[in-house]
């Protein structure tokens, strides 16, 4: 015995409905999923670049630390040569280089949150950094 027509259409009808529906559901879900990551990544980013600026902070502490030191050296280094005696300095011409960090700066360059900081700000913290990478290069 065969199905009459209308109960085959009712049913393909009915599949179709579920399949759209089914459908519906996943695209919802990976939208939701896709906005979850994004608001994740975006944290992510919040904390990296909190930690460029911490970073920043502690080497711009280190550099004031250690300047005064540096410069009262450098005094010291002016009066012996003026006066010619190098011996004023009782053999002891050593001082102390601040200690530059940049490790916050290169792991949020190299993680998943760099397209999700501000690209102006990344270039102008990139410039900084530029300079430590100077620094560094003439104190080695």
């Amino acid at each position: 015995m065969t199905k009459p027509r209308s109960v085959i259409g009712a049913k393909l009808v009915e599949l179709g409905l579920e399949a759209v529906m089914v459908v519906f559901a996943v695209l919802i879900a990976l939208a939701v999923q896709e906005w979850s990551d994004d608001r994740q990544m975006s944290e992510f980013a919040d904390r990296a670049r909190a930690a460029v600026l911490a970073e920043a902070r502690a080497n711009l502490e280190e550099l004031q630390t250690t300047s005064a030191g540096l410069l009262q050296r450098q005094e010291s280094l002016r009066v012996a040569l003026q006066d010619g005696d190098l011996a004023a300095l009782g053999g002891n011409v050593g001082f102390t280089l601040p200690e530059i960090s940049a490790a916050a700066w290169r792991a949020a360059q190299v993680s998943q949150a760099a397209p999700y900081v501000d690209y102006d700000w990344m270039i102008q913290v990139a410039r900084r950094y530029e300079v430590y990478d100077l620094y560094r290069t003439v104190q080695d």
